[in-house]
């Protein structure tokens, strides 16, 4: 099982560009870090998101799996601004 790194908070779905070469479900998730390890406070992105759970907020990414805190604070963002 991949290890758990914590929530984030101020969420929003991110689909960077295509030269990225997106693996799992072509996203990552963009927020602030609440008790993670290393980046508590800080603002980043999760490496490509494998499976999200809607319902209960839980994001498996390729590296490790985090919770969701409350709903996205925006719009699924497309690079390019879209």
């Amino acid at each position: 099982m991949k290890p758990y790194k914590g929530s984030i908070k101020d969420w929003y779905v991110f689909y960077p560009s295509p030269e990225w070469k997106p693996q799992g479900l072509g996203y990552l998730i963009m927020g602030t870090f609440v008790d993670h390890g290393q980046y508590a406070g800080c603002s980043g992105s999760t490496s490509w998101v494998v499976s999200h759970d809607e319902g209960s907020g839980e994001v498996e990414t390729l590296n490790s799996r985090y919770n969701l805190i409350g709903d996205p604070i925006r719009e699924p963002l497309t690079y390019g601004g879209k």
